[in-house]
């Protein structure tokens, strides 16, 4: 397959190959952004691959979302990156890991901005893909003044189709894996090649997914060492609306390790057959889209620096209380914000606070 741009970053360079038509030539990117906060390994960070989709998003600020059809006025906008593991793979670096990217964009402008920014914000993209002749997946979201938010997302009808999955193998030297189910034959390859190095393999499971074993979404059950759910997609992919019986149910189907998240209400999950739970820290809300990118990228973050599932969920926890910052991918915190909650100087749950 043709690759008419190849974008290649990551902590310590930016640069970026551009292709013609008749010689790759180089150009300098922006430095990648800097890191605050500690880390396990400054010298040496761990490495997260993230396989799945990137978006482009336009997020639109509003009074209070539209209930009626009619115009409406913003009252801002901007425009990010965006999509489930993108944003994961944005989170680790920001919390001071090292985080490659595996996914594709189109042959648009808007592709060009998104390569620009993983450059730019640290994360590596040498095993990404451009698929011709197609789009790059787009997103338009409304978030009114409480952060509440609404999205309608396009992507191609053939546009994974048209990739190679293969590429997504590519996940040398990583410490861990995480994927999304967007792209499920290239989360099938990832999560392979994790299993193959003995590492964990992370899917953010935001949507109801086939359980068939024959199917793609299937084998990232098969696959996976930990399945962290949304709220709605357990409830879709299990038929069962109580969480903790949607958790049993789950697991008969996977041996993996099983969590759900479950917005202000925090996160229940599985510990043989008892249901533990991390309760949400205490934030106000200002701009929830991409909370749970954000937990997922910090919970695989902290697997790969060595951390229990419990202790991991906390500090997802933490990371994913970026709902207190607008912006998407702009709100996601550092390794010190994290930090503030993490010590107990500021948001602490209520149950946490009851320890004390």
């Amino acid at each position: 397959m043709e690759t008419p741009f190849i974008a290649r970053g990551g902590p310590g360079f930016g640069w970026g190959e551009w292709w013609n038509g008749k010689g790759l030539g180089l150009f300098p990117w922006p430095a990648p952004a800097v890191h605050d906060g500690a880390m396990s390994d400054a010298r040496n960070p761990p490495l997260v691959a993230c396989a799945g989709i990137v978006t482009l998003d336009h997020i639109f600020r509003v009074d209070s979302l539209p209930t009626a059809e009619g115009k409406y006025s913003a009252t801002g906008h901007i425009e990010v990156g965006g999509g489930v593991a993108a944003n994961a793979a944005v989170t680790v670096t920001q919390l001071g890991g090292a985080a490659s990217f595996i996914g594709c964009v189109g042959d648009d402008r808007a592709g060009d901005d998104v390569l620009e920014q993983f450059a730019a914000l640290g994360v590596a993209t040498d095993s990404m893909q451009r698929v011709p002749n197609r789009e790059t997946p787009i997103s338009f979201v409304l978030v009114d003044r409480d952060g509440h938010r609404e999205l309608v997302n396009y992507v191609s009808p053939d546009f994974f189709e048209r990739a190679n999955p293969v590429f997504a193998r590519g996940i040398a030297d990583a410490d861990a894996v995480l994927v999304d189910c967007r792209w499920p034959l290239g989360s099938v390859h990832a999560l392979e090649a994790a299993h193959s190095h003995n590492i964990p393999g992370v899917v953010d499971v935001d949507r109801p997914i086939d359980t068939n074993p024959d199917t793609a979404t299937g084998r990232i059950m098969d696959l996976a060492t930990h399945l962290v759910f949304s709220r709605d997609a357990l409830v879709g992919t299990t038929n069962e609306y109580d969480l903790p019986a949607a958790l049993a149910a789950a697991a008969r189907r996977s041996t993996a390790w099983i969590a759900v998240t479950d917005g202000p209400h925090g996160v229940l999950w599985l510990e043989g057959d008892q249901i533990r739970h991390q309760p949400a820290f205490l934030v106000r809300a200002v701009d929830t889209l991409g909370a749970g990118d954000v937990f997922h990228g910090a919970f695989a973050l902290a697997l790969a620096e060595g951390s229990t599932e419990p202790e991991a969920v906390r500090f997802a926890s933490a990371a994913a209380a970026k709902c207190t910052q607008p912006g998407g991918r702009e709100g996601i915190p550092n390794r010190s914000m994290v930090n503030v909650l993490l010590n107990g100087i500021d948001g602490a749950t209520d149950a946490e606070k009851r320890q004390t």
